[in-house]
C-alpha cells in the first residue's frame, strides 16, 4: 500500500512538473511570437517613415460591397518621392467599371507626400499620402493606417473628385536595395 501511494506521489510530482515545463514553454513561444511582432512593426513604421515600402494587398473592398475581394498583385508603393498605387488587373476588370473605376491602373507621381498625422492611444499609427498625377482623375488621397505590433494595415483610397474609393488591407514591407 505504502508503495503504491508513493508511486502515485511520484507520477503526480511529475506530471505537476511537466505541466510546469509546458506552461514555460509555451510562455516562451508567447514571447518569441510577441517580439516577432514587434520587430515586424518597427520594421513597417521604419519603412513609411523612410519612404521606401511596399504594401501588399490582401483583400481589396469597393464601396456597397459586403465581401472582400481577394487581389495578390494589387499594391502601394513609395520610393522615395516616387509613389505608385497598382490596381490588379484581373479583379477590377470584374468589379472596377462599377465603381468608376478603370479596368487596370497603375498611378505612379514623382512628388508624392507622406507623412504620420496620428499615433493613436491603441498603438495604431495613422499617415497620409497624396499622389498627385497629371490627368485630375488620377489625383488620388490615400490613409494607410499601420496596426500596432504588426505590419498588417488597412489602406482608404480616394480620388480629389472623391466619387472613386476603395479599401484594402495588406501588410507593409520595406523596399529592397
Amino acid at each position: 500500500m505504502g508503495t503504491t501511494w508513493r508511486l502515485s506521489a511520484v507520477a503526480a510530482l511529475l506530471l505537476a512538473l511537466a505541466g510546469c515545463a509546458a506552461q514555460k514553454h509555451a510562455s516562451n513561444a508567447e514571447a518569441d511570437k510577441k517580439a516577432v511582432s514587434e520587430a515586424l512593426f518597427r520594421q513597417a513604421a521604419a519603412a513609411l517613415e523612410e519612404h521606401r515600402f511596399i504594401i501588399e494587398a490582401d483583400e481589396v473592398y469597393f464601396p456597397s460591397e459586403k465581401l472582400p475581394i481577394k487581389s495578390p498583385l494589387t499594391y502601394l508603393s513609395m520610393n522615395g518621392s516616387l509613389g505608385t498605387l497598382h490596381l490588379d488587373q484581373d479583379v477590377f476588370s470584374q468589379k472596377a467599371s462599377v465603381f468608376g473605376f478603370p479596368q487596370a491602373e497603375t498611378v505612379t507621381d514623382k512628388a508624392a507626400g507622406l507623412r504620420m498625422i496620428k499615433a493613436k492611444k491603441n498603438g495604431n499609427r495613422v499617415y497620409d499620402m497624396r499622389i498627385d498625377e497629371i490627368q485630375a482623375w488620377k489625383k488620388q488621397n490615400i490613409e494607410i493606417t499601420l496596426y500596432k505590433d504588426t505590419n498588417k494595415c488597412f489602406v482608404k483610397v480616394h480620388s480629389d473628385k472623391g466619387s472613386r474609393n476603395l479599401n484594402f488591407t495588406g501588410r507593409v514591407y520595406p523596399l529592397k536595395n
